[in-house]
């Protein structure tokens, strides 16, 4: 290999936000309750396999991520299924997919129910 040629983390690219762009990594831990999706947001949906072994493990990732990167801010936010779904004592811990599917389905419903 020549020398210069490997990069440590510190040095690896950021990836460019456009502006006012925001990052909001999606957790049930999080004290912050998704209200609407926005076109200028990218929502990272993390999956933590043990729930019960790793508790608040994605809000501390992302809580992580953005406290050591000034150029990557990341907030956190929940679902907001607390005020519209009645679990009925049943789990709150979803899937990606699930997650993914409930965005979707609010997005195809024009913004307006998360119920949907």
């Amino acid at each position: 290999k020549e020398e210069g040629t490997e990069k440590d983390d510190s040095q690896q690219s950021q990836p460019k936000l456009r502006p006012n762009h925001q990052l909001v990594y999606l957790t049930g831990d999080s004290e912050n309750t998704l209200s609407t999706l926005d076109n200028n947001t990218t929502y990272i949906i993390g999956g933590i396999v043990d729930r019960n072994r790793l508790k608040r493990a994605a809000i501390e990732r992302a809580e992580a991520i953005g406290s050591n990167n000034s150029t990557l801010p990341i907030k956190t936010a929940r679902l907001p299924l607390d005020e519209h779904f009645d679990f009925k004592g049943s789990t709150r811990v979803l899937t990606c997919n699930h997650v993914f599917e409930i965005l979707l389905k609010y997005r195809e419903n024009g913004y307006k129910d998360w119920g949907g």
